[in-house]
């Protein structure tokens, strides 16, 4: 594997780096993600980057911080964008129901986010049944093509402890209230990877 771009390593005004360097600074990324980590955050980003370069490229993590999460995220994203020179989206519930309710305004957006190499699908805690209709009625159609198309896929549950594997297993569950049971089956198996982040 080819060693490791990082964003604080590199010359933000060389050629070779326009595209991803713009495509960060355009999506509004904090400027954190330009200077480097502490190592605990850093040797855990390049490790889920590895995860989603590698066969098994649809993780689940396990967290006691959401916010950690959402942090670590950004070090991911812009790893991916300059190790692999494709894009990434960050969709949130909310994004979901807007491409649920306008499907034809939103054609582009879904698109995107199934061609997309990189899907980050942060925690969310849902209980409105209009969400829960949402998710498990268009995510699980847009996640199936880009489970089909083998792409990275990349989602966190909120623990409120650390979990073993049994224990992760169980905790999928939170997955299937939100988006429905057949996004927990996609999240499952041989290509997916389930992973305990610590702070």
């Amino acid at each position: 594997m080819n060693e490791m771009v990082f964003p604080w390593d590199i010359d933000q005004q060389a050629l070779k780096y326009a595209w991803p360097v713009s495509l960060i600074k355009n999506r509004r990324m904090p400027t954190r993600v330009w200077e480097a980590p502490a190592d605990r955050t850093l040797d855990q980003a390049v490790k889920l980057l590895r995860f989603l370069q590698g066969s098994r490229n649809w993780v689940v993590c396990f967290s006691m911080s959401p916010s950690y999460m959402r942090t670590l995220y950004t070090y991911v994203e812009a790893l991916w964008v300059l190790n692999t020179g494709t894009p990434f989206e960050e969709v949130d519930i909310k994004d979901i129901l807007m491409m649920f309710q306008q499907k034809s305004v939103e054609d582009e957006r879904e698109e995107q986010v199934i061609e997309t190499g990189l899907l980050v699908l942060p925690y969310t805690d849902a209980v409105n049944i209009s969400v829960q209709r949402a998710g498990s009625m268009f995510l699980s159609s847009v996640l199936m093509k880009r489970k089909v198309q083998r792409r990275a896929t990349i989602t966190d549950i909120f623990v409120s402890k650390p979990v073993d594997k049994e224990m992760a297993r169980k905790e999928m569950r939170k997955l299937s209230d939100v988006y429905g049971t057949s996004v927990v089956d996609l999240f499952s198996g041989e290509e997916s990877k389930l992973v305990c982040v610590s702070m």
